[in-house]
């Protein structure tokens, strides 16, 4: 589980770091992908560590942060 966050991680920073060095803001949607996934692996973490408030906000931050990455690759 912690090897999958730091991977993420380490891919969001790179498209990050990416889109901005070659002005290409199109590829920025797949960063909200990426964050969306990492959100919801520290939520899957919370639950397992019996912090339920946590995890249910971050769930939904996870969901949110999933959806709004893959309606904007839509358009």
């Amino acid at each position: 589980m912690k090897v999958i966050r730091v991977v993420s991680a380490i891919i969001a920073f790179s498209i990050m770091i990416y889109s901005i060095r070659t002005d290409n803001y199109q590829i920025l949607y797949f960063t909200q992908l990426f964050i969306g996934t990492i959100l919801l692996i520290y939520s899957i973490s919370e639950f397992q560590h019996k912090r339920k408030a946590r995890a249910v906000l971050l769930l939904f931050l996870a969901g949110l942060t999933l959806l709004m990455g893959t309606l904007s690759l839509s358009s």
